[in-house]
């Protein structure tokens, strides 16, 4: 990732991290008389709009691998008790 003083930085982005996170690069930010401040990076994940036949075996075969997730089950719970 470029810096506002010119040497780009590395990152490591967690998975499953959601697009709007903000990750802070310590001292790579602006710099004052105070000293120099924090760099924020705004996470932002790109989906794909269209997919070839192949990306989308590959997604469908990732899909049935793993246990159904359904991130609503937890909301739905809770509103129930």
């Amino acid at each position: 990732m470029p810096t506002l003083g010119g040497d780009p930085v590395r990152l490591k982005v967690a998975p499953g991290t959601s697009s709007g996170k903000v990750l802070r690069v310590k001292g790579r930010g602006v710099t004052t008389p105070k000293g120099t401040g924090d760099l924020l990076a705004r996470i932002e994940v790109a989906v794909p709009s269209r997919l070839t036949d192949a990306q989308r075996v590959a997604l469908d075969a990732f899909a049935s691998s793993g246990p159904g997730e359904d991130p609503r089950r937890e909301l739905i719970e809770r509103a129930r008790s």
